[in-house]
């Protein structure tokens, strides 16, 4: 029935059970006994009547004015595939894919995506598009390790907490003239950074990154409409980061489908306050 179709696919995704426990909640529930295969079985037949609305997801994503993008190792029977998570404003899209490239982006965005993305320093990125904003997260991490380890990085560190703080005041209420203006000024004091402590050999790591991402660590202030960091796309990474570690290494592409799917369709129905429950039997 719809109803147990319904419980099982949550317990598995959404209450991240185990195979085993799931069937034991569906024997104490339902009283009826299942078999790992059966569970699968339920879990693959509801994500195929589940793909249109996978699908439609995937049309609003590439539809968004901007996007969070992050992505992680996933095991498919050992093998090393990525997880990828796309997330805008009130969808968030799952896709395990064995490559991490231009491809990916090119097969969920198309080839004429012309949103800004927020995300790290992947290179895959720049190859896709020029409308990027570098995680701010990321850098003020790898300075303030820095600055922990070497007195010389402390000037450093701070010097790019400064600017962080000038990213974030930028508003919509700013003229664009002024906003260019701000921008222009900070372009120039993260040259006078990479210039400055060029030549510390020990924080050589840090200023590469600094220098490669130059042109997208201040899209935000011609833009105030998005956000300066990708925590959004890694906190939407979370639940599927805690379900990997529970599951393993999944058995086959099939189950990678069903858990893109099913966790794309949960995590957008919790986004936009609805009911998983309801919302996954209305497709069933």
């Amino acid at each position: 029935g719809k109803n147990m179709q319904t419980q099982i696919t949550l317990l598995r995704f959404d209450d991240r059970l185990p195979l085993r426990k799931t069937i034991s909640a569906i024997e104490r529930q339902y009283k009826t006994t299942l078999t790992s295969k059966a569970v699968y079985d339920v879990t693959k037949r509801v994500a195929d009547k589940a793909t249109p609305e996978y699908e439609k997801v995937k049309y609003k994503i590439r539809r968004a004015t901007h996007l969070h993008i992050d992505e992680t190792k996933i095991k498919i029977l050992g093998i090393t595939y990525w997880l990828w998570v796309f997330r805008s404003r009130n969808n968030v899209f799952f896709v395990i894919h064995r490559k991490r490239n231009r491809t990916v982006l090119d097969e969920i965005l198309g080839c004429k995506y012309r949103g800004i993305i927020i995300c790290d320093g992947l290179s895959a990125y720049e190859e896709y598009t020029k409308y990027l904003q570098r995680c701010w997260a990321h850098i003020l991490r790898e300075t303030k390790e820095m600055a922990e380890k070497y007195e010389d990085a402390k000037p450093m560190h701070q010097w790019m907490k400064d600017l962080f703080a000038i990213v974030k005041s930028a508003s919509v209420k700013d003229p664009p003239k002024k906003r260019q203006k701000l921008y222009n000024k900070c372009i120039q004091e993260m040259r006078w950074i990479i210039e400055k402590f060029s030549p510390y050999q020990h924080l050589a790591k840090v200023i590469t990154t600094i220098k490669n991402g130059l042109n997208f660590w201040f899209t935000r202030i011609l833009h105030p409409q998005i956000e300066p960091t990708n925590n959004n796309g890694e906190r939407s990474l979370r639940e599927m980061v805690v379900l990997k570690k529970i599951m393993g290494t999944l058995r086959n592409q099939d189950g990678a489908d069903v858990m893109a799917k099913m966790m794309t369709l949960i995590s957008t129905w919790r986004l936009n306050g609805q009911n998983p429950f309801y919302s996954l039997r209305a497709l069933i």
